[in-house]
């Protein structure tokens, strides 16, 4: 079935304190979230929940290959999913992060001024690469051979390409009322030029009429049981090869960053967007000022470790 979890929004609200800019009239608006000292623990056990259910699909499509011939497993190692996404290095759980919190964000905030937006998986299954990582991993580790330190400058592996996350809009009759097309960064400190690049991003984006991601979710929810995966794969289809229809569009980015500027509250545009996004909008920028981001990521992903 699609995924359903949500977070606390007075606890997400007690985390991170916001400031709203806009829309302008040209549809730009930006929202700072700088978190509130102390109030962290507010809501972590709930942030390792959306993270983890975030990722059961990939955690299926990992085993699902193996099912049921081989399960249950003689031993953790033996699992396919052993080790992930935990093993993965922590550059790849922070892009992790950023996706998942965008994904958040959209379910939790009005984004654009539109609410509810819904979001029936993320698409972590398609990040090809990270699994055949994993599996030399667990090769080594069958073989009793320690494999290299899961951190180190050899094990950094591609991002994964396409949308970062697609959110949705669905009308009374069923259909797609709107479309909302994340992208997200997660940096220990500001890259302007990351940030900029998002903006590029987006403008790619807005020149399709159906994103990529779309048929990827097709394909996801297509292999779960149950009436709204099935609702799902129709809408999601018939928007793929309806030529005609048009669902109204927006754009977000979601900038996360461990520091925060000393000379004015934000890094990023609040009444007017960066120069690099030349699409027609809306746009939001939500901007996330935390503390040490990657300690976070490290205690949704390795709490134990």
């Amino acid at each position: 079935m699609p995924r359903t979890r949500q977070v606390d929004p007075k606890k997400l609200d007690a985390w991170l304190r916001e400031t709203l800019t806009g829309p302008s009239a040209a549809g730009y608006t930006h929202r700072l979230l700088k978190e509130q000292a102390g109030a962290r623990a507010v809501i972590l056990d709930e942030l390792g929940g959306y993270v983890r259910e975030a990722h059961e699909d990939a955690v299926h499509a990992l085993r699902n290959v193996l099912e049921p011939t081989l399960a249950p497993f003689a031993t953790n190692v033996d699992d396919p999913a052993f080790g992930y996404p935990a093993d993965l290095h922590i550059d790849t759980l922070m892009g992790y992060f950023g996706e998942i919190f965008a994904g958040l964000l959209a379910e939790h905030k009005a984004v654009n001024g539109q609410q509810p937006w819904q979001i029936p998986a993320f698409l972590f299954r398609f990040h090809r690469v990270a699994f055949q990582k994993l599996q030399m991993r667990r090769d080594l580790q069958q073989q009793q051979i320690t494999p290299e330190a899961k951190d180190s400058s050899t094990s950094r592996i591609p991002g994964r390409t396409g949308n970062d996350v697609l959110a949705f809009r669905v009308g009374s009759d069923g259909k797609l009322v709107g479309l909302l097309i994340c992208e997200a960064k997660c940096f220990s400190a500001h890259n302007m030029a990351k940030a900029k690049a998002a903006h590029g991003q987006l403008t790619e984006f807005s020149k399709i009429r159906c994103p990529s991601g779309v048929s990827e979710l097709v394909e996801l929810l297509a292999d779960r049981a149950g009436a709204a995966a099935e609702a799902w794969v129709g809408r999601l289809r018939q928007f793929m090869f309806d030529a005609k229809q048009r669902v109204p569009r927006s754009d977000a980015i979601v900038y996360v960053t461990g520091n925060s500027p000393t000379t004015r509250a934000t890094w990023l545009g609040v009444n007017v967007a960066a120069s690099e996004y030349k699409a027609s909008g809306p746009l939001e920028v939500l901007e996330v000022h935390v503390s040490d981001p990657q300690g976070l990521v490290r205690a949704l992903y390795r709490p134990n470790k």
